[in-house]
């Protein structure tokens, strides 16, 4: 498929400069831009009480319109390293 973009000039010359930075093509970062919006945009899910699990720089999330405290993260993050030693020693299946 071929489409053609009518950009404005400092919109083409950021897409430009990140897809230099990047050692792209303008038109593989077009792509890949438009590939990560397709996914986002057919794999939402909501649940019941409104919150949004979407695919963001290529790892799941979810948005609940509320911030994540401190020591909510450091306590998720204990219990997953947790849980990766328990498996790795054969403890956890």
């Amino acid at each position: 498929m071929t489409v053609t973009l009518q950009l404005p000039s400092d919109i083409e010359q950021g897409l430009l400069a990140e897809a230099t930075s990047r050692g792209m093509s303008l038109d593989a970062l077009v792509e890949m831009l438009i590939r990560k919006f397709a996914a986002a945009a057919v794999t939402p899910a909501t649940d019941a009480g409104g919150s949004m699990v979407r695919l963001e720089d290529g790892m799941w999330a979810l948005s609940t319109g509320h911030p994540i405290s401190s020591d909510t993260v450091n306590e998720t993050i204990d219990a997953l390293r947790s849980e990766r030693d328990l498996g790795n020693l054969g403890i956890l299946h």
